[in-house]
């Protein structure tokens, strides 16, 4: 299984090929003549990403270039390592396993702490600051699974890396005390049946645009479906509300445009928007919150 950094070569190899006019897909198959390890018959591409490895960029270009490199020639894992988010409660319990409490670079953390925080929150963090690590790692975890569930065709599936807190690594979604952090949660509805996505892996909608909200559906196809959608400004206050009625949301690891939602009007500035999804009889399906910049 051409996983880890074994995939990352095959995919780096794909991307930067001398023959620049060749199509990602001519590229690929190059590749493959010339090392053959990458093609073997039962191999599945595993690619292995970590979003908070400086330089920091959007997810969302990550994951393009697995798709375009890869192209869904065959079954194509994303994995991911997890985010940083600060568990306080933790803090002893590490102090007594490790005898000392580390932000240092260490055989397990391959870069400087400060570096890496600057990089997201643009000075060096510490244990007060567990609520916004926690935001952060829950709105890039949610923006990677959406993005991907929207191409089905591509990725065969999603793999969590870190499933619990080990040490000074604050990569999983639950700590080392077992609590459940908010990104539990969140990879929780983000891995349900159905998915509701308007944003697809970015934060940044262009001002006077449009925002299509896309259904990924694992399940069987639902007839008749309701979509209640809410976008409140930084107040916290209802601007948009709208409710789409009748959507045939197709099954089977299948993604319906459920909608176009206008920005016409909507000045620059932080958003939310909200998703709620009901069947014809009124049972929730799904729902969602998407934080976003109008720019």
């Amino acid at each position: 299984m051409p996983a880890g950094s074994f995939c990352l070569e095959l995919v780096d190899l794909i991307e930067n090929f001398k023959d620049k006019s060749l199509s990602h897909g001519e590229k690929g198959r190059k590749v493959l003549e010339d090392l053959p390890v990458y093609g073997l018959d039962m191999a599945v591409w595993d690619y292995h990403y970590c979003p908070e490895v400086p330089p920091i960029v959007p997810c969302y270009t990550i994951v393009n270039k697995v798709k375009e490199a890869l192209g869904g020639e065959r079954p194509t894992v994303f994995t991911e390592f997890g985010f940083d988010g600060m568990p306080e409660p933790t803090l002893e319990l590490i102090e007594a396993y490790e005898g000392k409490f580390r932000w240092a670079t260490d055989a397990m953390w391959g870069f400087d702490r400060k570096t890496a925080d600057i990089n997201y929150f643009g000075r060096e963090l510490d244990s007060n600051d567990w609520r916004e690590t926690q935001a952060c790692q829950a709105i890039v975890l949610s923006n990677i699974v959406c993005y991907l569930r929207g191409s089905p065709d591509e990725f065969a599936a999603f793999y969590f890396m870190t499933m619990f807190d080990i040490w000074t690594f604050y990569w999983g979604l639950v700590d080392i005390s077992d609590n459940p952090k908010l990104a539990y949660y969140v990879a929780g509805n983000s891995l349900q049946p159905v998915c509701i996505t308007g944003l697809h892996g970015s934060t940044v909608v262009q001002e006077q645009s449009s925002i299509e909200v896309m259904l990924s559906n694992f399940d069987n196809p639902v007839p008749d479906a309701e979509l209640n959608v809410n976008l409140k400004n930084i107040d916290n206050e209802i601007i948009m509300h709208r409710e789409f009625s009748g959507i045939m949301i197709k099954g089977n690891v299948s993604v319906t445009s459920a909608c176009m939602l206008e920005l016409t009007g909507i000045t620059k500035g932080l958003y939310s928007i909200e998703y709620f999804l009901f069947d014809k009889n009124e049972k929730e399906l799904a729902k969602n919150i998407e934080l976003f910049y109008i720019a």
